[in-house]
């Protein structure tokens, strides 16, 4: 009998890395797959066209991601506001640019943005309300008032500023990206090299235990949200100019967009673990795969059953992962 036991120890040693391993790289594995299957597919999926396309809706898709990864591994779950901040930013600033002027009505988009996560970071971690239901609730308000400013209607871009911030290129790459890159090199940052990173990690990881050391959890958790809504009103912003309008569901699906992203990434979803890099991978399998199905034809429907699928495996790993690590 203990002849018995013994041999099985190593295969649930090799087991266990098994799925650390497929946890680790196989987000790249499945990408370059992914890449396979969208060639095979379509002619199409190999031109610098769609490889612009691709590139334009990672770009948008990763600003709501990162501010998603703040507010996911700081273990507050979800922020679901990020469609209307999406859509309230993009009116805002192409409604006020043509009285204020192009910089004054992207700061103010992107000071609503902020205060929308000040709000429901204040709360989520203040008051201990459900992340799920404020942010909801928040989702509902802001597309409310953005119907009201726009009605049925499109706002559209004026001005020689906002026509270039959208259509502006760096050596043929669109403006969004380098922004994008500015954007995960100062999360990288936050996240890694600083003690309100560690802060984050810590909340998400152990709400009560970091309180009980001392931690400021619920301005952390606060925080996270304030960056939530920063950036999304950013890719709000950027997506209008680019696209010379607004309207109240220009926004709708980039929640759940980023949420894959940041679950494929590999980002916990009860907290406390994640990085930017892996967020980036994450975003990038989320555009691929939303190109292929494009290209391949698939519903908008069967887009979301996949995409709501992904993330159901993405949390039962995650599980999985942490009974391998606490056995």
């Amino acid at each position: 009998m203990t002849l018995s036991v013994a041999s099985h120890v190593p295969i649930r040693a090799r087991a266990g890395a098994a799925v650390v391993l497929l946890a680790r790289y196989g987000i790249y594995v499945g990408l370059v797959l992914l890449c396979v299957c969208g060639a095979l597919l379509s002619s199409a999926f190999l031109t610098s066209t769609n490889f612009l396309n691709i590139g334009l809706s990672v770009g948008y898709v990763g600003f709501v991601a990162i501010g998603m990864a703040f507010v996911v591994i700081g273990g507050s779950l979800i922020d679901l506001s990020i469609p209307g901040v999406i859509a309230g930013a993009g009116i805002i600033a192409l409604a006020t640019e043509p009285s204020i002027g192009a910089l004054p009505a992207i700061v103010l988009a992107i000071a609503v943005g902020c205060f929308v996560g000040l709000l429901n970071g204040a709360a989520v971690g203040y008051l201990g309300a459900n992340p799920v239901l404020v942010t909801y609730s928040a989702q509902i308000i802001i597309l409310g008032i953005a119907q009201a400013v726009a009605g049925a209607g499109f706002i559209y871009a004026h001005g020689a500023a906002f026509n270039w911030l959208g259509n502006a290129t760096i050596a043929g790459v669109p403006l969004v990206l380098p922004i994008l890159a500015a954007c995960l090199l100062g999360a990288y940052v936050a996240l890694s090299r600083s003690t309100f990173g560690r802060q984050v990690f810590a909340t998400g990881g152990g709400y009560q235990a970091s309180r009980v050391a001392g931690l400021p959890v619920r301005r952390v958790v606060m925080t996270t949200f304030v960056i939530s809504g920063a950036l999304a009103a950013v890719a709000g912003v950027l997506m209008s100019t680019a696209l010379g309008s607004a309207q109240q569901e220009i926004g709708i699906g980039y929640e759940f967009n980023a949420i894959t992203a940041v679950a494929i990434g590999g980002t916990s979803l009860f907290g406390g673990e994640g990085s930017i890099g892996r967020v980036l991978a994450g975003v990038l399998l989320v555009g691929v795969l939303n190109n292929v199905m494009i290209l391949a034809g698939v519903s908008i429907d069967s887009q979301g059953i996949v995409k709501g699928a992904i993330i159901v495996g993405a949390v039962a790993l995650d599980v999985v992962l942490r009974r391998v690590r606490t056995r």
